[in-house]
């Protein structure tokens, strides 16, 4: 029995964790006995390989600076596990967590034990409980990041979505979503109920357009209904640009103290998206609220300077599209300054190429390090995919803590980004920040 938070966390932690199928039949199930809570919000859904995070964040400091009660849903988290349900940027107290979980607990039981493939996963568990507290506190409209893919994933339940949006499509989760960019993108596309359904996209393969575009007649597509233009960076590492979109709005001078050239793409595609869900809220977008939502705009891990000297960065590239960005990243801060990446990444990811990838960069070197992976998932073993690699600048070791401390002790020491799964880089950041001010 549910008692106290501990209790709740390791009771969502203790369900089902693979049994997701193409079917709505256990969530439908629960959340018809907790009284379709979902039904009575207005929603932002979100999906995309890479960036469906930092776009949600954007998305939601951007309403709420427009005077939106805005909830968010997001995962997975970095420092503590109520950051995946937040409203107006506080997480979910552990009071109500406990509270919902509570009156879940008799109906997951029952469920349990009449349902013939077994009861609600982890994950079904924890969008009930979100649906559920967000439906209690009277929000103007939810950011909701998918978990996986689109189509069936468990947030795809909801009616009411304002915007849908994808940020990226890439290769990752092949098992689940498809071989293919195009498949991959079918599943994506899922979000998009109907033709009439607004839809913000990023850039996207160019094979992928026409599958997106055949599901709505309101798409709205990075650099061609909405860009960027002058887009310069300051002594501090502030983007400043301007932004516009073919309905006639424009707003010049922006700034952006998000990290990364990726986060150019995400903050065009979150203004996008917000105009679009502020105007069918009916309210104005001005340029002074974006202007302080940009620069409250706060992502952990994403590019993320935790130490100034030397510079030690936290990003959580988890695929090969994120590696590759990251690349881009280091080429165009460091320019041929000598980088170090330590890094860990989970077992079912495309580790090879991306380790390749950042092997081919004459500025890097690479060391792939072990950590704790979540659930029933495997991180690589450093020595093996080293040995099976040979390649000169990418080394092993097993402690992460090990292998920074020695880059740290070196004469010259290069800049150095720690790297990987979201799961390894939150492990790094929790531990840092109780011996150093982040």
């Amino acid at each position: 029995m549910i008692q106290n938070y501990d209790d709740a966390i390791n009771y969502i932690h203790g369900r089902n964790k693979w049994a997701k199928k193409n079917t709505f039949a256990r969530i439908d199930d629960l959340l018809e006995a907790l009284g379709n809570p979902q039904d009575q919000l207005k929603y932002v859904h979100i999906t995309g390989t890479n960036g469906k995070g930092s776009v949600a964040r954007m998305t939601e400091q951007l309403l709420l600076e427009h005077g939106l009660k805005v909830g968010l849903f997001t995962s997975p988290f970095i420092m503590r596990f109520n950051e995946r349900i937040q409203i107006n940027n506080k997480p979910i107290s552990d009071q109500d967590l406990t509270r919902i979980m509570q009156r879940m607990e008799p109906i997951l039981i029952k469920l349990d034990q009449t349902l013939p493939d077994g009861g609600p996963t982890e994950f079904e568990t924890l969008t009930a409980l979100m649906f559920v507290y967000f439906a209690q506190q009277n929000l103007d409209v939810v950011v909701l990041e998918v978990g996986i893919g689109g189509t069936w994933d468990t947030t795809n339940v909801i009616k009411n979505k304002l915007v849908a949006v994808i940020t990226t499509i890439g290769l990752d989760h092949q098992k689940v979503l498809g071989n293919t960019v195009t498949e991959i993108a079918k599943q994506k596309a899922g979000i998009i109920k109907n033709q009439n359904q607004i839809t913000v996209v990023g850039r996207l393969p160019e094979l992928t357009i026409p599958v997106i575009s055949n599901q709505t007649e309101h798409l709205y597509q990075l650099e061609m209904q909405f860009k960027l233009k002058k887009i310069t960076q300051n002594d501090d590492g502030d983007w400043i640009f301007d932004w516009y979109d073919q309905q006639g709005r424009r707003f010049e001078n922006l700034k952006l103290a998000l990290l990364g050239n990726y986060q150019l793409d995400n903050v065009s595609v979150a203004l996008e998206t917000a105009a679009l869900a502020l105007q069918a809220l009916n309210v104005t977008m001005q340029l002074e609220l974006i202007q302080k939502a940009l620069m409250k705009v706060e992502w952990p891990a994403r590019f993320e300077k935790i130490n100034q000297n030397p510079e030690i960065v936290l990003d959580g590239a988890h695929n090969l599209a994120g590696i590759q960005a990251l690349i881009q990243t280091i080429q165009q801060r460091y320019f041929e300054q000598p980088v170090v990446v330590i890094i860990g990444v989970l077992s079912d990811k495309n580790y090879l190429k991306m380790l390749n990838e950042l092997a081919k960069k004459p500025q890097i070197r690479v060391i792939v390090v072990s950590f704790t992976a979540p659930n029933q998932r495997a991180a690589i073993d450093p020595q093996t995919v080293v040995d099976e690699l040979s390649i000169a600048n990418i080394k092993a070791e097993d402690d992460w803590e090990i292998a920074l401390n020695k880059e740290l002790l070196q004469d010259s020491v290069a800049k150095i980004i720690i790297s990987g799964s979201l799961y390894f880089v939150a492990e790094v950041r929790q531990i840092w920040s109780q011996k150093h001010i982040i």
